[in-house]
């Protein structure tokens, strides 16, 4: 058993890369986008590489409104494939929970009682979603994560009147996919909050135009006979009644708005608000009070905690939480670096025993790209609108985009089984061959 041992890297390098880098262990906590493509690079650079995620693969967010009505997708092309993460003879992941940061003792701590040690530490926990499009955390192996996925369909499926509680870019995509999968009778209301939908700001919007694309997101769903309900907020439930992010009855039930509407409803969909997944793991010094969210210098290393980068959506960086942002964008055209590829570049200046040098400018300009339905099509802000439709079709939600930066190999080709689990604290090294110490189990490769 590992329960209660230390991890270690070798230091040894494991290629024709640099000295300094293959002399170093470096720790990622968490396998989403960014994370995972922190891992990849970092490993490509010639780091002793130790991903850690608690789930068996990664689930690929931007997929979600399109998991829960169609788990078989979910499965095979949703939940990304982490077993191509690290090649690299001395790198290895884990599946488990890191539940503690010892920065003092470069030690994180593992649910399963392992520790595994570092010399860099980048956290990419991201958030919780409370949306039924994020599986709970308690959703760990394939079994959970499709027994999540179908009872939200199944739930969708036979409702008739449904409600989506939140009208931004998620709890629209989402009443559109349940728009295409219910019968032409069944009710589907979005409430929202604000005046208009997606009331947000994007970095290079300028008012104008943002109000043209939220217009054109409300006829869309006006055509689509999604009916709308703006500028109010659900006062008789809140995120706790929804646990997984729904909440469905046989009979209808009351739905009271703070405009003092009252709607019927035999399913809620919960699409507003997230948890960070950071408090645990570092002081409260380094934690915004109000956001709970991982504060971070302009090099995206944690305040107070030299050996300590974050990345994504777990940091403070004042900015929308996508996924061109936090994973790696060297090699994309028109794209500036990713928080990984500027925390890889500080790692390189700390294996040298420099300070980082390399900052995160922040994106000048999004394009964001709102789906309704197929037949209705949707919007694009600084994109054309027919991708909205192409992006759940032949794009497929850019499900592939996700393979790709965990390494993953051919889009699709392998999905995640059971295969893949791998018994808690247990490390697979790339090579095939287990971490001195790790029991054997079913997902060794």
């Amino acid at each position: 058993s590992t329960k209660g041992s230390t991890i270690m890297g070798n230091n040894t390098s494991s290629g024709s890369t640099s000295t300094e880098a293959s002399k170093k262990r470096v720790v990622v906590i968490g396998t989403g986008v960014g994370g995972s493509c922190m891992a990849r690079i970092a490993d490509a650079a010639g780091f002793q590489v130790t991903a850690i995620e608690r789930r068996v693969g990664a689930v690929w967010k931007p997929g979600g409104p399109r998991a829960i009505v169609d788990p078989e997708w979910a499965m095979t092309k949703g939940l990304v494939p982490l077993r191509g993460i690290v090649k690299g003879k001395k790198s290895s992941r884990i599946q488990d929970d890191a539940v503690q940061l010892d920065a003092e003792r470069k030690i994180v701590v593992l649910a399963g009682g392992a520790q595994v040690e570092y010399d860099y530490c980048v956290l990419a926990v991201g958030s919780q979603n409370a949306s039924p499009c994020d599986p709970p955390p308690q959703c760990t192996t394939v079994e959970g994560i499709r027994a999540h996925y179908d009872a939200v369909n199944a739930a969708i499926r036979k409702a008739t009147r449904i409600v989506v509680v939140g009208g931004g870019a998620v709890g629209i995509e989402v009443a559109g996919q349940v728009r295409e999968t219910v019968a032409k009778g069944t009710h589907v209301t979005v409430v929202h909050s604000g005046a208009k939908l997606l009331d947000v700001s994007l970095p290079g919007a300028d008012p104008t135009q943002m109000t043209a694309f939220q217009d054109r997101i409300a006829r869309k769903c006006a055509e689509a006979s999604i009916e709308l309900v703006l500028g109010a907020r659900c006062t008789n439930l809140s995120q706790a009644d929804c646990p997984g992010g729904f909440k469905e009855a046989k009979d209808p039930f009351p739905v009271t708005l703070s405009t003092g509407t009252v709607l019927q409803a035999d399913l809620v969909l919960w699409c507003v608000g997230a948890r960070s997944n950071a408090p645990h793991l570092v002081p409260a010094a380094a934690l915004d009070l109000q956001s709970q969210l991982i504060r971070v210098d302009a090099s995206l290393r944690v305040i107070g905690l030299p050996d300590v980068f974050a990345i994504g959506d777990c940091t403070n960086v004042p900015e929308p939480k996508l996924s061109v942002s936090a994973g790696s964008n060297v090699g994309k055209t028109g794209l500036p670096s990713g928080h990984a590829d500027v925390v890889l570049a500080n790692l390189l200046d700390r294996a040298k025993g420099r300070d980082p040098t390399h900052v995160w400018g922040g994106l000048k300009s999004v394009a964001s790209i709102i789906p309704v339905t197929k037949a209705v099509g949707g919007a694009g802000l600084g994109a054309p609108n027919f991708l909205a439709t192409l992006k759940t079709t032949k794009l497929q939600y850019f499900a592939s985009s996700g393979w790709a930066g965990a390494g993953a190999g051919k889009f699709g080709k392998a999905p995640v089984s059971k295969e893949d689990e791998i018994a808690p604290s247990a490390a697979v090294v790339a090579s095939g061959q287990k971490e001195a110490g790790a029991p054997p189990h079913a997902g060794d490769e």
